[in-house]
């Protein structure tokens, strides 16, 4: 290499110096707005399912002449069961997504297992004005079924699959004894491992059920919160700023000389 390529890739990596700086200095502000961006999109499509679920509820409950909560729910049960099958379904986990499919999903497909199938009537139900949440029953033949609430102090086992381990509306207690499962969890603790710490494991259903059954939400909390993660510290040290500076406790002229360097003194 001459002396005048050496000269020219050294001033080239001089200049590029100053840019990648000035990109660090930037990146926390640019990862922010990525993740921003993200958990956006993925609320679009949450509100974009919400609206077409509920849309396909309506649809179902009046073709049924459904007029209170027991007929909507087997009305919804009884669409899923007719539309919705595990035949021909992915059946590893590597091939369905770690968070599962979408109520849409499932129902525009018409491939699901019990978990699906629960998730689809979950979210059918609650667009009617029914809450319901999932319960994963665990014995010799571990299934997922809904829990509906269908009024004060009444609440009934849905099993939205066909064919169904449970074939009509029964409480828990009575199914599990009826059914033959020995315990049971609103939460999949044995996915994660915990199944041997806790046990009987009953949510009140509510804004819970919500985000666990609607994957796009889930996902923009968690990119709306890593977003926060990265903007706390900035908006923290601001804040601290502010309250030091409003208590005198710290002066500007202290700031500024943190901030401008001393003449005469090298950076």
């Amino acid at each position: 290499m001459s002396g005048t390529d050496s000269k020219s890739s050294g001033s080239h990596a001089l200049t590029l110096l100053p840019r990648l700086r000035t990109l660090l200095k930037h990146a926390p502000n640019i990862l922010m707005v990525l993740c921003m961006v993200l958990a956006a999109s993925e609320a679009v499509r949450q509100h974009r399912e919400t609206e077409s679920i509920r849309a396909l509820a309506s649809r179902v409950v009046t073709a049924a002449h459904a007029t209170n909560r027991r007929e909507q729910v087997i009305a919804l049960r009884d669409y899923i069961r007719a539309n919705v099958t595990y035949v021909g379904a992915p059946a590893s986990d590597d091939e369905r997504p770690f968070l599962r499919a979408t109520a849409l999903e499932t129902m525009e497909s018409g491939l699901g297992y019990c978990g699906e199938d629960s998730r689809a009537f979950i979210n059918l139900a609650d667009a009617v004005g029914i809450p319901a949440a999932r319960v994963n029953l665990y014995g010799s033949n571990p299934h997922v079924v809904a829990l509906a609430d269908l009024g004060p102090s009444e609440q009934v086992v849905v099993d939205a699959q066909n064919p169904p381990h449970i074939a009509d509306l029964e409480t828990l207690d009575h199914a599990m004894v009826t059914h033959g499962y020995d315990d049971f969890s609103t939460l999949n603790l044995r996915r994660l491992h915990l199944g041997w710490l806790f046990s009987r494991v009953k949510l009140t259903i509510g804004p819970i059920t919500y985000w666990g059954e609607n994957p796009h939400a889930i996902k923009a909390l968690l990119w709306s919160l890593l977003a926060l993660a990265i903007l706390t510290p900035r908006w923290g040290r601001a804040l601290l700023r502010h309250l030091l500076l409003r208590r005198g406790w710290i002066h500007v002229s202290s700031l500024k000389r943190v901030r401008e360097p001393q003449v005469g003194v090298p950076e």
